[in-house]
């Protein structure tokens, strides 16, 4: 299966260059035309304009950046551009689509559009994952932030082996340990995961039975509904 989104980070450009370029541009423009722009979240732009700026600021970002550093950009209040920001992602519908992932947005391609995509920049179709890796990852998407241990648990089964392939693939990461005895490490679900099922944020993901949830009992329904295709690891042995 390929990845039904593609982030748009084709250029060697960092986005901490394009994010001063733009502030300079902006700014430059705008003392030409005998405004300031910096003056606190005292905006005079209205939604039109805002959203024009904040999708240059997407388009050149070139991979997730987070919705204060957009705002303290545009010199803009977070609440403002986190509206905007998820007025974007429910409302594009072309060929780029936004993604939100907690406190960080980017721009992706239609997923019907990954098949052109992959071809166009040169991509292999990344393996499919088996269907313990689907489990594994499922019960951390639906539970996270979440505990080996506690995937384990659910699973009924040792998950050390698709946790570690889980974040070699990056479709999971660590996301701080917890406050308890041994302070276990939790883990979380990252933005290649929703690239890799296209989706534009964990809100889109299909309803478990919380049942389903708790004990981990048919969780790999949830993605598989998304991801459908299948295989079974290592000459067709899936016990795990």
């Amino acid at each position: 299966m390929t990845p039904w989104c593609t982030s748009l980070r084709s250029s060697n450009w960092s986005g901490a260059d394009r994010f001063r370029s733009s502030r300079t541009v902006s700014w430059q423009t705008s003392r030409s035309n005998g405004t300031k722009v910096d003056q606190g979240h005292q905006s005079v732009r209205d939604d039109e304009q805002l959203r024009s700026l904040l999708e240059s600021l997407l388009l050149v970002a070139g991979g997730p950046v987070s919705v204060a550093s957009l705002a303290k950009t545009l010199d803009e209040s977070t609440r403002r551009v986190r509206r905007m920001a998820l007025d974007l992602k429910e409302n594009l519908s072309g060929g780029v689509r936004v993604q939100m992932d907690g406190d960080h947005v980017q721009y992706v391609t239609a997923p019907e559009n990954a098949e052109a995509v992959r071809r166009f920049i040169g991509t292999e179709k990344p393996a499919p994952l088996s269907r313990s890796m689907l489990e594994t990852l499922t019960i951390i998407a639906y539970r996270q932030p979440v505990t080996r241990s506690e995937v384990e648990a659910a699973r009924g089964a040792n998950c050390d082996r698709q946790v570690h392939t889980l974040m070699a693939r990056g479709l999971i990461e660590e996301c701080g340990q917890r406050d308890t005895i041994g302070r276990p490490m939790q883990y979380g679900t990252s933005f290649s995961f929703l690239e890799y099922f296209g989706l534009r944020s964990l809100e889109d993901l299909p309803v478990l039975p919380a049942a389903s949830v708790a004990s981990g009992v048919g969780t790999e329904i949830g993605l598989r509904a998304v991801q459908p295709e299948l295989r079974n690891e290592e000459g067709g042995q899936d016990s795990s």
